[in-house]
C-alpha cells in the first residue's frame, strides 16, 4: 500500500468514526502525496472523501471545488463505460456537487446533477443497484427539502424497493429508505401510510444494533413522528422521550468523544423537538431547556459553532429560553434515569 493509500484509508476510517476535523488532516496529507505524482482514479478518490468531510464539517464551497476536480480528472480517463472503478467515481462526485447545492438550497442546481448520476448509475453500474439506491436517497431528500413531498415519496419508495432486492429484507439500507419514508409525515396528507415503514425501519434497527443505540433512537424519532401527525399523542410522547434518553445518556459528558455523523445529530435535533414539546405541555419547561442546552454543546462540539445546523439549532435553543421559564435545578437532570424510573419501556 502507498503512503497516499495509507493516509487516505485512515482518513475513511476516522469518517465513519465522525472524527472530521482529524480525517480531513489525513486526506490532505494523502492529497499532497498525490499531487506529486499521477493524476489517476485513486487521486479522484481521495478528492471525494475530501468533498464528502467538507459536506459534513458545513463547508460546501470547498467541496463543490474538490469534488468538481476529481470530475476533471475522471474526464481525462475516457468516455463512461469503459471503467467500472472511473463511473463509481464519476457518479459520487456528481451527488457530492449536488449535495454542495443542496447544503446552500440551491435545489435547481442539484437536481439535473443528482438525475445525470441515476442515469450514468443505470447504465454504467446496473449491476451495483446500492449506487442507484443512495442517488435515489438523495433525490428523496432533495425533493422533501424543497417541499415536493409527493415526489420524494416516490424516490423513496423506489430506493426502498432497490434495497429489498439488493440485499435482505432486514438490512440496514431498508432500513435507512423507511426512515426517510417516516420524515415525510410532517407534509403527508394521510400519515397512517407511513406507519409501516416508520415502524419496520425501527425493528430493523432495533434488531441490528440493539434498542438504545443511537440509530434506533433515531428510527424511533421518526415512528413518534408519524404518530403525532396520526393524532396518538400521547404513544409518540412516549416514544419522543424514550429517544431523547437514549441521544441524552449516549451523548453525556465524554462518551460523545467527537465520534458521531452529522445525520445522527439531525435525528437528535427531531427528538428533542418533539420531547420538549410535550415537556413544556406538561409544565415541564426547566427539564425542556436543559435538554436543549445539552445538546447544543453537543453539537458545537462535533460540528462547531459556524456551521449551519449548529446556527440553526441555537437559534431554536435560544427561543425556547426566551420563551419558557426556568426553574433552579441542583444538579444534572439524566434523561435516561428519569426514564428507568418508569415500570415499562417502549
Amino acid at each position: 500500500m502507498s503512503a497516499a493509500s495509507h493516509e487516505h484509508q485512515q482518513a475513511l476510517i476516522l469518517q465513519a468514526d465522525g472524527k472530521l476535523a482529524l480525517a480531513e488532516d489525513f486526506c490532505q496529507a494523502a492529497l499532497r502525496i498525490k499531487r506529486a505524482e499521477e493524476r489517476d482514479t485513486e487521486m479522484a478518490g481521495i478528492l471525494n472523501t475530501l468533498a464528502s468531510i467538507r459536506l459534513d464539517l458545513g463547508d460546501a464551497t470547498e467541496a463543490r471545488r474538490d469534488a468538481i476536480c476529481a470530475v476533471e480528472i475522471l474526464a481525462d480517463r475516457g468516455d463512461p463505460g469503459k471503467d467500472a472503478e472511473a463511473d463509481r467515481l464519476r457518479v459520487r462526485s456528481l451527488c457530492l456537487i449536488a449535495r454542495s447545492h443542496m447544503q446552500m438550497h440551491e435545489y435547481d442546481q442539484a437536481r439535473p446533477l443528482l438525475e445525470r448520476a441515476l442515469t450514468l448509475a443505470g447504465f454504467c453500474l446496473e449491476e451495483e443497484s446500492a449506487e442507484q439506491c443512495h442517488v435515489l436517497l438523495l433525490l428523496g431528500k432533495l425533493c422533501h427539502q424543497a417541499g415536493h413531498w409527493h415526489e420524494a415519496h416516490e424516490y423513496y419508495l423506489r430506493a426502498l424497493h432497490m434495497a429489498e432486492q439488493t440485499f435482505d429484507a432486514y438490512h440496514g439500507e431498508v432500513a435507512n429508505a423507511c426512515h426517510h419514508l417516516a420524515q415525510l409525515a410532517e407534509g403527508w396528507a394521510k400519515p397512517e401510510d407511513l406507519h409501516p415503514y416508520a415502524r419496520l425501519g425501527y425493528e430493523i434497527r432495533s434488531s441490528i444494533f440493539g434498542s438504545t443505540h443511537p440509530l434506533t433512537a433515531a428510527a424511533q424519532g421518526g415512528w413518534a413522528m408519524v404518530l403525532e401527525q396520526m393524532g396518538d399523542t400521547r404513544d409518540a410522547n412516549d416514544k419522543y422521550l424514550h429517544a431523547l434518553a437514549i441521544f441524552d445518556r449516549h451523548f453525556a459528558g465524554e462518551q460523545c468523544e467527537l465520534s458521531v455523523n452529522p445525520e445522527l445529530l439531525r435525528d437528535y435535533a427531531v427528538c428533542l423537538r418533539g420531547a420538549t414539546r410535550h415537556l413544556i405541555a406538561e409544565g415541564r419547561g426547566a427539564d425542556a431547556c436543559e435538554f436543549s442546552e445539552r445538546a447544543q454543546q453537543v453539537f458545537e462540539r462535533v460540528l462547531g459553532k459556524r456551521h449551519p445546523f449548529v446556527k440553526q439549532c441555537r437559534r431554536e435553543h435560544q427561543a425556547l429560553l426566551r420563551s419558557t421559564p426556568r426553574g433552579r435545578r441542583h444538579s444534572r437532570y439524566s434523561a435516561w434515569e428519569w426514564w428507568r424510573s418508569f415500570s415499562f419501556i417502549r
